[in-house]
């Protein structure tokens, strides 16, 4: 480091000016040179020998190169830098490091890469640490194994927190085709029990209807015999097709309910207008309508029925019934349709 200033020359006298700005240009210069107050970069020269004493106080060390007994430790341009998996035509320098089928390489030479093999060929490249070898060390597993490599296979689930969920067989668990989403859908009926469905309790037919537990399950069975056994009328029922009713003519229809009915309805459709009804209108009527005139004969009809039949017995002169303005006029069978209503 050199410090160099102009001097005023003395050549003669006493010249105290001259001699005091003498001094302030070597007060100046050694500032500069030295700058000790941080205000310029000291640049060296020549090496600073500390004589092997320490130096203290060091914030950041900027070196190029770091030398240990004469030994380099490092160098700015060789410190390893990790590049990730290697890579074609890509440029590489010299300690790049990459991973390559599980190995990991450093760059010896700088280049671009062409194929991983001829660059390790060309000594590119060397093996900076390589990969485990499968199996060879104690404890091991390998992928292809599939877990069935433990040690204890029960230990291994409860580790994992999985319960018996890992053992539990497939068809125990709802599927897409047992409702929309899976972990929504009931468990099946064909994996239920005589008195459970997927953990849940069902309800026995005394239950049922007795409606006395509001956790048990009601199947669809169990719904129907309740409502059979309570309801007076079961939901057997029966509806005949369109029957002429026939002045004097005996009406005869098989109701299929297999027992007496309960109920019997009767009513009639107007097919063509009259007594002021339109086509098409409803009339119930009685089942057992009598009315008998001493003159023109019966009017009306007498229904009975039995654990096969409803039968019908019309009037021989005909069926009697209240116009739309709240008179009474003699039924035309030729205008109207009959139908018989059953329920057991």
């Amino acid at each position: 480091m050199g410090i160099f200033t102009s001097l005023i020359n003395v050549t003669s006298g006493y010249n105290r000016s001259a001699v005091n700005s003498n001094f302030e240009a070597i007060a100046t210069a050694l500032e500069d040179g030295l700058s000790r107050s941080g205000s310029l970069v000291n640049t060296m020269e020549a090496g600073l020998d500390l004589n092997n004493n320490d130096l203290l106080n060091v914030g950041v060390a900027n070196v190029a190169s770091l030398k240990v007994a004469g030994v380099t430790v490092t160098d700015a341009t060789y410190v390893p830098d990790w590049e990730g998996p290697w890579e074609t035509s890509t440029p590489y320098t010299i300690n790049d490091l990459v991973s390559e089928a599980g190995s990991t390489y450093i760059c010896l030479v700088a280049h671009t890469s062409g194929t991983f093999s001829s660059d390790l060929t060309s000594n590119y490249w060397d093996l900076f640490a390589q990969q485990g070898s499968a199996g060879a060390g104690t404890g091991d597993m390998l992928a292809a194994n599939n877990l069935s490599d433990v040690t204890n296979v029960a230990t291994s689930r409860g580790n994992l927190d999985l319960g018996t969920a890992a053992t539990t067989a497939s068809t125990d668990y709802a599927t897409a085709a047992q409702g929309t989403l899976a972990d929504s859908a009931l468990q099946s009926l064909s994996q239920a029990t005589e008195t459970t469905v997927g953990g849940a309790e069902l309800a026995t037919q005394a239950e049922a209807e007795a409606g006395s537990d509001d956790l048990a399950m009601m199947t669809a069975l169990k719904t129907k015999q309740a409502v059979d056994n309570l309801s007076p009328i079961s939901a057997k029922s029966f509806v005949s097709t369109a029957q002429v009713p026939t002045d004097g003519a005996r009406i005869s229809v098989a109701h299929g309910l297999g027992t007496v009915p309960l109920i019997i309805s009767l009513s009639v459709v107007c097919t063509t207008t009259e007594g002021g009804w339109s086509v098409g209108e409803t009339m119930m009527i009685n089942p057992a309508s009598n009315e008998t005139s001493d003159a023109s004969g019966t009017k009306g009809l007498a229904t009975m029925f039995d654990s096969t039949n409803v039968y019908l017995q019309m009037g021989d002169d005909g069926l009697r019934l209240v116009s739309s303005t709240g008179g009474k006029f003699t039924l035309d069978s030729s205008k109207w349709n009959l139908y018989i209503r059953a329920w057991a």
